[in-house]
């Protein structure tokens, strides 16, 4: 790998931590912001899923720009303003200050995800793209262990601003990094992206490209997946079951391990077995894992963590490595296509997951369902498993 590569993977990489981070880090202080601000505890929540959906949006301008104006721009535009954001939460005193301040922070992470994903596009091919996108998703999993344990310690000692002058505080190096690396156009005139094209033309050939869409959909369904998990496993292990906090945290904790190591792995696997081979696999164990939720739903928290575990492992194959053969034809327009993977994945992953969540069905029933509905993508990948294999071919060649 040359030396250039490295340097904006690292940045990369530190681009992707600082969105989890965002959304992590002051979960443990919610009760006392409900205080500080006279807000109620749903209007607090909401800050998290309007952060996301700001997120969302924000990629599907940001993206198509970095295409046309640089990446450097954009990052740099972004971190400022997550910094700006986070400055303003730190001395927020209503809740619609807060919302102010989440609104800022989900542009500026947006802008910064949306060119991390498109950095990797444009310095590798398709196949070592799917293989850094699995390395991406795995440090993210480490992010949702450690962050609810850095905001707490840090609530404990300082109150619930310190959150906030904490990532402050951890968007600054990541802001000297980007604007040493992005100096006088140095990413760009490194970069081969040949003449850009018209935007529209460069959307219409994303949305109608049928691969695409359907590697975007089945990222969507999986992500929305875990979302349920995350919402349902606190009401199955603190409220029903009575488990305590510090217990339930270290198996969610086991469960974020169960990413970080399954995703650097994943990698290793498509080499060996193939991407499309590697897929099948994950899917088929998220349905075994629904499977093992849902026929066993008395058998206490333990079990289900165990048998999330499963579907844990199916999402850390196919994630990354479907995420890749989605981008392989738009190297021209990286930007543009990372941005409508990453709009349609997180927006939609929200409301579907919202929607799992409006059911009637239990805490771990919620889950099984979210996880059944890859069974329609199981299907079409076996009975076109021979059109999928030589897609991957060409992708990858």
């Amino acid at each position: 790998m040359k030396s250039e590569h490295r340097l904006y993977l690292i940045m990369s990489f530190c681009l992707i931590m600082l969105n989890p981070l965002a959304i992590d880090i002051y979960v443990p202080a919610v009760p006392a912001l409900v205080d500080a601000l006279h807000a109620t505890t749903e209007q607090v929540k909401f800050t998290i899923p309007l952060f996301i959906a700001m997120m969302g949006i924000c990629q599907l301008i940001a993206g198509p720009l970095s295409d046309r104006l640089g990446r450097g721009g954009i990052v740099i535009i972004g971190i400022i303003l997550s910094m700006i954001g986070a400055s303003i939460a730190y001395a927020a005193d209503t809740i619609d200050t807060l919302y102010i301040a989440r609104i800022l922070q989900g542009i500026g992470c947006g802008c910064g995800a949306v060119t991390a994903m498109a950095i990797v596009r444009d310095l590798f091919s398709a196949k070592e793209a799917g293989r850094w996108i699995s390395y991406l998703n795995g440090v993210i999993g480490v992010i949702p262990a450690i962050a609810p344990l850095i905001g707490s310690a840090l609530m404990a000692q300082w109150g619930w601003r310190s959150n906030f002058a904490f990532l402050v505080i951890a968007m600054l190096p990541v802001l000297l990094l980007s604007l040493w690396a992005f100096r006088g156009g140095r990413y760009e005139s490194m970069v081969e992206k040949g003449t850009p094209s018209r935007l529209m033309d460069d959307l219409s050939s994303i949305l109608l490209d049928k691969n695409f869409l359907f590697f975007t959909c089945l990222n969507l369904v999986g992500i929305s997946a875990i979302l349920v998990y995350v919402t349902q496993a606190p009401i199955l292990t603190i409220v029903d079951a009575s488990m305590s906090e510090m217990r339930f945290a270290m198996l969610f904790a086991a469960n974020a391990c169960l990413v970080v190591v399954f995703n650097f792995l994943a990698p290793k696997v498509v080499k060996q077995f193939g991407a499309i081979q590697t897929i099948m696999a994950g899917v088929t164990l998220c349905l075994l894992s629904a499977i093992f939720i849902e026929f066993n739903a008395q058998s206490g928290p333990y079990w289900f963590f165990m048998s999330y575990g499963i579907a844990t492992i199916g999402m850390s194959l196919f994630i990354g490595t479907s995420s890749g053969l989605a981008l392989a034809p738009f190297k021209h327009c990286a930007g543009s296509s990372a941005a409508i993977m990453g709009a349609l994945k997180m927006v939609g992953a929200c409301l579907l997951s919202g929607l799992i969540s409006l059911t009637v069905f239990s805490a771990q029933e919620k889950v099984a369902l979210a996880l059944s509905l890859l069974v329609p993508f199981c299907i079409g990948l076996y009975i076109h498993r021979t059109y999928f294999r030589v897609l991957e071919s060409e992708s990858y060649s």
